[in-house]
């Protein structure tokens, strides 16, 4: 072995230089025939094999030296060594002079020239081989080498040790260099904080037998390994906390409106949040360090534990003291307190709040448009409208356009606002004197669907007619209208003689270019109904007779239509491309930001015309909704609900984040099933991709095993996920595939995120 650390750092430094020569350099061993005469070696190199373990003489650029170490790999490199001392290096072939095999690494010397085993080592040598180990750990720059190093040493005297006192030491330091050795492997906090603990442990035990003192010099190099071994094991855990540890934030950063009761107590919600990369933290409390004229009723509230990602809200209990009256804003000075997962305790930095505090007089509630709308009903108020101005001009302009012949297809996800688009289409053509006929699908019967589809729309037609004839002519548009048994026995030629009979009448009472227009919702019902299995024969057969029928409708140019669908509109259209063969088709989305603020800002303005909306109130309901028209007006009516019961005018930030709360937690949080237009695209729970297949299956859980592992992965900030990480099989591949191409995620390079944030809280909350 190489005795001297002088002699050592020659030789780790040898073989540094060995790994950064160029091919032309001169190697720092080189090839030597000297075997030294000793009796036993072997100068054939050529038996050389991994796992051999032996003393190797090796030769160096300035001398020779002798190692005693483990075979770990042979290559193109060279030989790989493992020394006793845990040292891995790499040397030439070449420069092996000699091998004295039989030395084992890691048992008890043997002299295999004799076949003898040599005397033990007494205690001085093997203080003196655990010193040559320590000192040698000053030129190791890797720590869990070190531990290694320790670790292998440990392992090398503890069967020689004569004092059961040293051997219990020794045997104790050992488990520590174990427990660290596999600590200093994991740098991560969430595989590190068990590997910590349980060499934390080790510590205490080896610390409790080395407590008493001792002149001893092996019992001073065992308490010295120890020593060491704590260094690395605390050095580690500072590192890796270090870098995972963040401090909690007041995330309220707007003013904060609260009222008073009678006397004059109130309640401060304060939003914390803890960043997604963080470590988790316990014992968080919120400190109040500044509060003029006010007064702490009872403790600072606390929440046990806060985990990366999470958002709660603390709720802290003061008084107002000052006169009776008074009014203006209030600065609040706080911080939070928190404890790390060693134990220390630390403090954020200090945050400002703004707090306005208003008496409880009585004032007149906020008008409240979204209850109507919250529930899911076609917004048909002008006024209640927003965004889609593109479309909708569009819409309007080529379908009142004479002759007829013009066919749109709008679709999207369910609830973000297909049937609001039909109905101010409708209510736009009839202002301009157009013939306007609408249903829905969903409530015709399905057992005579080509009947039941011209009887409803004649029926419109014909009183929409009447009303712009005079009433001379009416007579006579009865009197060629056909009747009941005309349109069951021959329903498309009945609606082609009713509609020449209402244009000649028009244009004999001088109505010229009057458009007809049919607009039709829930018209993918009927692709719902041809892929459901268990449909009677004779009802499959009238639906595909009414596809038929209605290209011939559509090729009269007779009249326009509009027809609204779900997500799976395409797909229809390709399973009937001759029917569909002259649509047109518009994808609807979400609302922009800027609309979605109108949407939540315009209907509730004052009289004065100023917006009631104050600091970053509106942004935050853009951020929770994602613009989705369905999930504003709900957010919209919960917000204006609790500021009329705080008996407030103004809305910040803390409301909005109050209503949100209110929306997922509590007796009135929201149905589970108001997310289902998120989670599939129609009503059969199948995925688009297997609309076309034969089997269909359930296609729910696969798209909420997926929002729910994105849920959790992305935190309380909606971070992007990498679809890697998701770790999605080919079912749940198809599933991701779905939602993306519906548009309930969001994909950019960083991954995939839930639009609707309000949705992606509320799957963290609710697992199952």
């Amino acid at each position: 072995m190489i005795t001297n650390l002088p002699t050592m750092r020659r030789c780790i430094e040898s073989h540094k230089s060995i790994r950064r020569l160029a091919p032309a350099e001169e190697p720092i061993f080189s090839s030597s025939n000297d075997a030294g005469g000793m009796g036993g070696i072997l100068t054939d190199t050529k038996n050389l094999s991994v796992g051999l373990s032996a003393e190797f003489k090796l030769s160096g650029a300035r001398t020779t030296y002798t190692l005693r170490a483990k075979v770990t790999g042979i290559g193109e490199r060279g030989i790989q060594f493992l020394t006793s001392t845990g040292r891995e290096i790499t040397v030439p072939r070449e420069a092996v002079v000699s091998i004295s095999p039989g030395a084992e690494l890691d048992a008890p010397r043997v002299q295999t020239g004799q076949g003898q085993r040599l005397p033990a080592r007494t205690q001085g040598e093997l203080a003196r081989s655990v010193r040559r180990t320590l000192d040698g750990l000053a030129i190791e720059p890797q720590a869990a080498v070190r531990a290694k190093m320790l670790r292998l040493q440990l392992e090398d005297v503890l069967s020689e040790i004569s004092s059961s006192v040293n051997k219990r030491r020794a045997a104790a330091v050992l488990k520590v260099a174990v427990a660290v050795e596999a600590q200093l492997a994991q740098h991560e906090l969430t595989t590190s904080t068990a590997l910590r603990k349980r060499a934390a442990e080790a510590v205490v035990e080896a610390t409790t037998i080395s407590q008493r003192p001792s002149r001893n010099i092996l019992t001073t190099a065992i308490d010295d390994s120890l020593e060491a071994l704590v260094a690395a094991h605390k050095d580690h855990w500072q590192m890796v906390t270090s870098t995972a540890i963040h401090p909690p934030v007041l995330s309220t950063r707007d003013r904060v409106n609260v009222t008073r009761g009678g006397d004059h107590e109130f309640d401060l919600p304060v939003r914390i949040s803890l960043d997604r990369s963080a470590t988790e933290l316990s014992d968080v409390a919120l400190v109040l360090d500044k509060y003029r004229n006010l007064a702490l009723i009872g403790r600072p509230p606390m929440v046990e534990t806060l985990v990366a990602g999470q958002t709660v809200t603390l709720t802290v209990r003061l008084r107002d003291n000052r006169k009776q009256g008074a009014r203006g804003d209030i600065n609040i000075d706080a911080h939070l307190r928190y404890r790390t997962p060693d134990g220390q305790t630390q403090t954020s930095p200090k945050q400002r709040l703004l707090l306005s505090i208003q008496g409880s007089e009585a004032r007149s509630d906020i008008p409240n448009p979204y209850r109507r709308y919250a529930g899911g009903l076609p917004v048909s108020r002008p006024e209640m409208f927003f965004g889609r101005d593109a479309l909708v001009h569009e819409l309007v302009r080529d379908l009142g356009k004479t002759p007829g012949g013009t066919c749109y297809a709008v679709y999207g996800q369910q609830r973000t606002g297909k049937s609001s688009v039909l109905e101010q289409v409708k209510t736009r053509l009839l202002a301009r004197k157009a013939v306007v006929a609408g249903l829905s699908m969903g409530v015709i019967d399905r057992r005579s669907v080509t009947i039941d589809f011209v009887e409803e729309i004649l029926d419109q037609f014909r009183v929409q007619i009447d009303r712009l004839l005079p009433a001379e002519t009416s007579r006579l548009l009865l009197a060629r209208w056909p009747d009941t048994a005309a349109i069951e026995s021959r329903p498309l030629r009945s609606f082609q003689r009713a509609l020449e009979a209402g244009r000649s009448l028009l244009r004999s009472a001088g109505s010229t270019g009057v458009a007809f227009v049919v607009v039709v919702d829930e018209f993918t019902y009927v692709h719902e109904i041809l892929r459901r299995r268990g449909i009677d024969p004779a009802e499959h057969n009238e639906l595909k007779d009414f596809m038929r029928q209605l290209k011939g409708l559509l090729e009269s140019r007779m009249f326009s239509a509009l027809l609204i669908g779900q997500d799976t509109m395409p797909r229809f259209l390709e399973s009937y491309p001759n029917e569909f063969s002259v649509m047109s088709t518009r994808k609807l989305d979400y609302l922009t930001v800027d609309e979605a603020q109108k949407l939540a800002d315009l209907p509730i303005r004052t009289s004065e015309d100023s917006s009631r909306y104050t600091g970053y109130a509106l942004s935050t309901i853009a951020s929770y909704t994602g613009g989705h028209p369905f999930f504003t007006q709900i957010l919209c009516d919960r917000v204006i609900t609790l500021v009329n019961s705080h008996n407030r005018s103004e809305v910040t930030q803390s409301d909005v984040e109050e209503a949100v709360e209110s929306l997922l937690s509590g007796r009135d949080r929201i149905e589970a099933h108001k997310f289902d237009c998120l989670v599939t695209a129609d009503n059969t729970h199948t995925l688009i991709t297997g609309v076309e297949g034969e089997d269909e299956t359930d296609g729910i859980e696969r798209s909420l095993t997926v929002l729910r592992r994105i849920a959790n992965l992305s935190g309380s900030q909606n971070s992007p996920v990498a679809i890697d990480r998701l770790q999605l099989d080919s079912r749940q591949t198809s599933a991701l595939d779905d939602l993306l191409l519906r548009g309930v995620l969001h994909h950019n390079e960083s991954g995939v995120s839930i639009r609707v944030l309000l949705y992606a809280d509320y799957l963290r909350r609710y697992q199952r």
